[in-house]
């Protein structure tokens, strides 16, 4: 009765996933194909409206704040400058301004200054002639500036400033930023959307909301972005797109409501819902139609299948169903017939195996899961150990096994529990000769017994060839430790000769020509003794050698405690690498000891650590930085074509790395910069940090 539940559940299980299937798999296929669709046809026209705007407004930008700025202040200069000298030039110029105002109403003020910065003329009575003005916007003498932002005291308003000089007279422009919004509130498409003209800061020129640019609203970085991107301000979420205004640090803004924008979608899935809700409904009738016709004549065609289950093969299943369930009662008729056949073959099969037991030429056993006693054997095994039958089936695996019997007992168990029986031992023949085997241990079951099927392999000769693999390895390995090892101590002579010939040389210029070989040959030198004391000699750690060099080289300059900061991520070089690594990083604190002279308060900042270069290309970055008085520009922008011994021999080191180096002045604008960049094997380089 559990089966044929079981079995009528099934079906009914099976009718309403069908049913469900039926009527919602197509929904969401035409979702899944036509939802990207309408997804990037969406995006598309973002994509399509942001770039839109963004040009409308950098031409309204252009024309109200830069274009006609740029044409007009040196057109009203030349024109200032052409008026001559004397009775009513003050008043001429002031005509003239005033004339220039009113052909553009985004300027709200007008001065002409002198070259000592006096008012000579002004569209404002606030703008007294003779007066001084303190100009916002920095001077380029031919060319016309902008200032950031602020509240004038001669307009009143919030304005940007213009201003062009020629050296002898400065025109002056006050751009009024509410009259440059109101213009972007014509070109605005939604009331909810958003245009403006941000600063270097982020605060805004112009807005479609006037009032923002009024009071110098300042905008989050994230809207700053080519976009557009999906942000959140003020409770709503629109989708940011700027661009950068050309020649200046100003950028446009363009802010589309995303309601507006993702209307579209949103429709498309409310009808979708309301597909799915009609679909489920008419699922739930079908559902209860099908357990109503189908359920009756399948309960009464799994009564009959139980007998058959329960081994009954005369019983047959006759046609008084529909013709679609006879169709299924002759298929469980012809079923039985075929599990009658399939018992027969199964006892030839057991025949079929036990002959393969038998005549294996690998020795096998069967063992008994608890004690490990040997039930049967094949012929190869009785050969292997040299026992009769009768004598090995006296005997257990333990008795033949000269491994401890509590590792034996727990590698048994664990084969009899289903888990991997793989395991190495040694066993002892009937001549006493021990051999080493491979034991492959499975649990069987059998007539409802279950047993252990045991296959002995034997690896003597396998054992024996890798320990002489092992030896060979071993001796080449305290060859080469040997090698670095005298190669170190030679030198390690070097240096010592070096420093010898140094003692006696009062040449200044040969002195220091002998440290600096000599320097050069304890870095070499660190690299093999560090190579010696390893495991592995293929590579060694470049924290501890940089950290040993970087010491003796402190040392060796006198530099005093904390003048130099060190911070080296630990990762492995290849031996090959390591020797450039070392020289080059002996030449770039040398040379930073030398000229920067380092204290406590400005030290030398010395880091390793891994990083991208500009194509995102993973490798190591070495970085020193010193507060000296740095390089000659010329030195830094002639690349290989300038440059001591010293710097050239770094950028060999660097090539033979497989990297580049870099000069450049430091972060705080003073002193030398210099980055190593080569590639290293990342994910060797931090196996030591694994746990």
């Amino acid at each position: 009765m559990y089966v044929t539940a079981g079995f009528l559940m099934s079906v009914r299980q099976f009718l309403t996933a069908a049913l469900i299937a039926t009527g919602i798999l197509p929904i969401l296929i035409f979702v899944l194909a036509f939802r990207p669709i309408l997804t990037k046809h969406i995006d598309d026209d973002i994509r399509l409206r942001s770039d839109v705007m963004l040009r409308v407004l950098s031409a309204q930008a252009g024309s109200s704040l830069l274009d006609g700025t740029r044409k007009d202040l040196p057109t009203l200069l030349i024109l200032a400058e052409s008026l001559s000298s004397g009775f009513r030039q003050a008043d001429r110029e002031s005509e003239l301004l005033g004339a220039f105002r009113l052909s553009a109403c985004e300027y709200s003020l007008l001065v002409v200054l002198n070259a000592s910065g006096r008012i000579e003329a002004s569209t404002s009575s606030r703008g007294t002639v003779g007066s001084y003005y303190a100009l916002h916007a920095p001077l380029d003498p031919g060319s016309v500036s902008f200032s950031n932002p602020f509240l004038s005291e001669l307009s009143g308003a919030v304005v940007v400033e213009a201003a062009y000089s020629n050296g002898h007279k400065t025109v002056v422009a006050l751009l009024d930023l509410g009259e440059i919004s109101s213009k972007l509130v014509l070109i605005a498409q939604s009331p909810w959307d958003r245009l403006g003209v941000v600063d270097g800061v982020g605060r805004y020129l112009a807005c479609s909301d006037p009032s923002r640019a009024q009071r110098l609203e300042e905008v989050s970085p994230t809207f700053l972005v080519p976009g557009p991107v999906l942000i959140e301000s003020e409770g709503r979420l629109y989708y940011a797109g700027s661009r950068p205004v050309a020649g200046t640090d100003w950028r446009l803004l363009y802010l589309l409501d995303a309601g507006t924008a993702d209307a579209p979608m949103t429709a498309f899935m409310h009808s979708i819902v309301i597909l799915v809700i009609a679909a489920i409904g008419g699922i739930l009738a079908l559902s209860l139609f099908a357990r109503r016709n189908i359920s009756a004549p399948l309960s009464a065609l799994v009564s009959r299948i139980g007998l058959i289950a329960d081994g009954s093969y005369s019983d047959r299943i006759g046609g008084q169903f529909f013709s679609e369930f006879s169709e299924i009662g002759r298929a469980f008729n012809e079923m039985a017939d075929s599990i009658e056949l399939r018992d027969r073959e199964l006892q030839r099969s057991e025949e079929r195996y036990r002959l393969l037991f038998y005549r294996n030429r690998v020795p096998a056993l069967l063992l008994a899961p608890g004690s490990g006693r040997i039930s049967n054997a094949n012929d190869a095994a009785i050969a292997y150990y040299c026992y009769s039958k009768a004598a090995l089936l006296e005997l257990s695996l333990k008795e033949l096994d000269e491994s401890r019997p509590e590792f034996l007992d727990a590698e048994l168990l664990s084969a009899s529990q289903g888990q991997e029986g793989r395991f190495l031992s040694r066993h002892r023949l009937s001549s006493g000769e021990i051999r080493d085997v491979e034991l492959y241990v499975s649990p069987i079951e059998f007539e409802g017994e279950s047993e252990l099927y045991c296959i002995v392999f034997d690896v003597t000769q396998r054992r024996m060839a890798e320990e002489r693999m092992a030896k060979a390895l071993a001796e080449r390995t305290l060859l080469l430790r040997e090698v670095y090892h005298r190669v170190k101590n030679n030198l390690q002579i070097i240096a010592s000769l070096l420093n010898l010939q140094a003692n006696g040389t009062a040449d200044s210029i040969a002195l220091y020509s002998l440290r600096v070989a000599q320097d050069r040959v304890y870095a070499m030198s660190v690299a093999h003794e560090l190579v010696y004391q390893v495991e592995d000699l293929s590579s060694l750690g470049i924290d501890e050698y940089a950290e040993r060099i970087v010491s003796n080289l402190q040392i060796a300059y006198g530099a005093p405690e904390g003048s130099i900061h060190m911070n080296f991520l630990p990762m492995k070089l290849e031996l090959e690498k390591a020797i450039p690594f070392g020289l080059a990083l002996n030449e770039l604190v040398s040379n930073a000891f030398k000229y920067a002279s380092p204290t406590a308060a400005s030290p030398v900042r010395i880091s390793l650590e891994l990083g991208s270069d500009e194509r995102g290309t993973e490798g190591a970055l070495f970085v020193i930085e010193d507060s000296g008085p740095g390089m000659a520009a010329e030195v830094l922008s002639a690349g290989d074509k300038l440059g001591s011994l010293g710097l050239s021999l770094i950028r060999a080191l660097a090539e033979q790395l497989g990297g580049q180096a870099r000069w450049s002045i430091g972060d705080s604008g003073s002193g030398t910069r210099v980055e190593l960049r080569f590639p290293v094997k990342c994910e060797a380089s931090l196996a030591e940090e694994s746990p």
